[in-house]
């Protein structure tokens, strides 16, 4: 498995993984499935931030990973927002682990002062993954998304360095 940032090339199967996450996960609150046309801003934006794919031996991306801005207001620059998705045939494999521990190489190396995740609370393997990396639990809030039929609480995990 190699880790490296991503480029156009990887887009396709960024939104392919991001896709099946909308439709069969609460991972992400968005409803509306990606393409090119509606995602590809969001993809080229990161210029300063690393948007990272893993990819198998044979160049297959199997997963990504982006550390985001958290907000356009400037006393928040030194705060980014994580988020990893693992394509589903390659949940399982470590691909998540190998991830966090690349963005948080790249947080530290950006001098970085707060990585914040918003966690679904029945992504318990998730949650699990944060704590792992010393992240801790800031609190709840609740029923702030709907989705599949269900009000849904989020989790707020941070990482201070």
């Amino acid at each position: 498995m190699k880790i490296l940032k991503a480029n156009k090339s990887h887009f396709e199967s960024i939104i392919s993984i991001y896709n099946w996450a909308i439709e069969e996960t609460t991972a992400t609150f968005d409803t509306e499935l990606k393409n090119l046309s509606n995602y590809s801003d969001f993809l080229n934006s990161f210029t300063f931030h690393p948007l990272l794919v893993s990819t198998d031996e044979l160049d297959n991306v199997t997963g990504w990973g982006c550390l985001k801005r958290y907000s356009d207001r400037s006393a928040y620059d030194e705060t980014v927002e994580l988020s990893i998705y693992i394509d589903p045939k390659h949940h399982g494999k470590g691909i998540g682990n190998e991830m966090m521990k690349e963005l948080i190489q790249k947080a530290q190396l950006l001098k970085l002062h707060v990585i914040i995740s918003r966690i679904t609370q029945e992504s318990k393997s998730s949650i699990k993954l944060h704590e792992k990396f010393g992240f801790e639990y800031v609190g709840v809030m609740k029923e702030v998304g709907f989705k599949f039929g269900k009000r849904i609480d989020v989790i707020l995990m941070q990482k201070i360095f």
